[in-house]
């Protein structure tokens, strides 16, 4: 009687043991297979930490104007290297623009390399200008050391060394926001004036600038040019504006420009009989350009003599 007796105890226990151990199991597999978006993601202590330091850099770079904010807005990194945290686990995932992920431009990000540009809109700093920041920044750092004879090439190996990839991901080439953007030499042209690129053209003497075809996109503000220049104006002297037909509403770009008068205002970027960049407004500016017809001035230094000013009825400036 007692073997009997005992011998339902250890089946009984057994079958506890084995109901516990699929319990277990289950749980496991769940957390194995576990998803998590940005819908649940972005309601967490760390998210919401992250978003608060890309938006406190990025209100300082515009009101101090400091290239250091600009930097640390383009580099801060959401995930590590190698993070699987989201999506499927173990998995480095690609992320497309969708509702749950609110991607700022539509190219696909790894989830390990999403930096605050991706996901935080500044207005001031926008996918394609953190490549001049990163550039300019290092180039200040470097060009003033004797051993180093090539200040933007140095400036190009720590871009690439601070970001040397789009992530951990297969993202398409055509797609590739890091190819896009940042490669292969970030630094060749991003941010260098007329008075800073080395080129086998003699560019000394006073500064002229003929422009033509320039559009002007009125949700980003992003513009095209072809230019012919001759002579040099560095960036601390280059303005330019543009208006709609109107003459009321004023975009700017202006790469060095006082914190106290708003700091740096859009972008330019000089490559071979073209020049192009974006547009910003005035701090607090909310209105919009028209599309159609433009006026545009590009400023070197004199604001009261224009290096170039295209009139609305010249055809060469249009805002679609």
């Amino acid at each position: 009687m007692k073997k009997a007796q005992m011998s339902l105890e250890m089946i009984i226990g057994l079958l506890i043991l084995l109901v516990v151990a699929v319990v277990v199991i289950n749980i496991f597999l769940t957390q194995m297979k576990k998803t998590e978006t940005f819908n649940s993601f972005d309601k967490t202590l760390e998210y919401n930490k992250y978003k608060s330091d890309c938006e406190s850099y990025c209100n300082q770079f515009i009101n101090k104007g400091e290239l250091a904010y600009g930097v640390q807005f383009c580099t801060h990194r959401l995930f590590k290297e190698g993070s699987t945290k989201l999506m499927k686990k173990g998995v480095v995932d690609k992320i497309e623009l969708s509702k749950e992920f609110p991607l700022t431009k539509g190219y696909p990000v790894c989830e390990d390399a999403i930096y605050c540009f991706h996901i935080t809109s500044c207005e001031s700093i926008d996918w394609e200008d953190c490549p001049q920041i990163l550039c300019r920044y290092y180039y200040n750092t470097y060009k003033d050391r004797p051993d180093i004879s090539d200040p933007w090439s140095k400036a190009d190996e720590k871009v690439k060394e601070i970001m040397p990839n789009g992530g951990s991901c297969k993202l398409p080439d055509d797609e590739n926001w890091w190819k896009i953007y940042f490669g292969p030499k970030a630094c060749t042209s991003p941010g260098q004036s007329p008075s800073e690129q080395t080129t086998t053209t003699e560019t000394t003497g006073e500064f002229s600038i003929t422009l033509q075809n320039c559009q002007i996109n009125s949700e980003d503000l992003s513009f095209t040019c072809n230019v012919e220049y001759t002579g040099t104006c560095s960036n601390e002297d280059i303005g330019i504006m543009a208006s709609d037909s109107n003459k009321e509403i004023i975009a700017y770009v202006l790469p060095v420009n006082p914190a106290d008068q708003g700091g740096p205002l859009g972008s330019v970027n000089w490559e071979e009989n073209k020049i192009s960049g974006k547009f910003n407004f005035a701090p607090g500016t909310t209105d919009s350009l028209t599309p159609g017809p433009c006026y545009l001035v590009f400023v070197c230094g004199d604001i009261d003599h224009p290096a170039a000013l295209l009139d609305a009825n010249s055809g060469n400036c249009v805002i679609q």
